[in-house]
């Protein structure tokens, strides 16, 4: 479980240095690309994503493995994104925390976008990792990884671990009950979306 703990924490790292390179290219479409050396990494090095494992619940990860996970994402996030916070880099999470502030603020009343946002990101983030367990082109692998990161992205999709990196490295106004809150129904719609997905297709296979 140690290993497991060690290797969730540098996934959470790793889509902090991610989001760092999203934060700091004003051009949304070549952010959204670099954005995806994250995930890339995490697959190539066999770490641990939460985003990535939840879809594989009780075929490759029990409920514990599932705790473990979440809990290094959740230290790699807060390691990372408040050493970005108070580090001289220059980079301002600002307008991405000003989108994240108005939905935090107004939770009941984007309930709905919240859910189906973070959904969509969790079918998306299921598609990339799933690519890569069952095919062996390397090319058509790191693509399809690719676009499904730039499509969560560009799309305005939710995704939990994300989150997380955006309110630990900027200064959200929001009461900390809000942006629990708020993760927690982040979280939720990604892990629905990841494990219906994975499950509708063992029912259709």
């Amino acid at each position: 479980m140690i290993a497991k703990l060690i290797r969730s924490i540098w996934a959470g790292i790793f889509i902090g240095i991610g989001a760092t390179a999203l934060m700091g290219i004003q051009i949304p479409i070549v952010g959204s690309l670099f954005f995806a050396l994250g995930l890339l990494t995490i697959i190539h090095l066999k770490l641990n994503l939460y985003t990535g494992a939840i879809g594989f619940l009780k075929d490759s990860f029990s409920f514990k493995d599932m705790g473990v996970i979440y809990l290094g994402n959740l230290i790699g996030t807060f390691l990372y994104g408040s050493c970005l916070k108070l580090s001289n880099l220059g980079i301002a999470p600002a307008a991405i925390l000003l989108k994240k502030g108005e939905l935090i603020a107004n939770i009941p009343d984007f309930f709905f976008h919240i859910l189906f946002a973070s959904f969509m990101c969790g079918v998306l983030m299921y598609t990339a990792v799933v690519v890569w367990k069952e095919t062996s082109n390397v090319f058509s692998n790191a693509l399809i990884t690719v676009l499904c990161v730039s499509v969560f992205i560009l799309s305005g999709f939710e995704h939990c671990i994300a989150n997380m990196v955006y309110l630990f490295a900027g200064s959200c106004d929001a009461p900390a009950m809000d942006q629990l809150l708020f993760i927690a129904l982040v979280t939720l719609g990604n892990s629905l979306g990841s494990i219906l997905f994975h499950r509708s297709r063992k029912i259709a296979s």
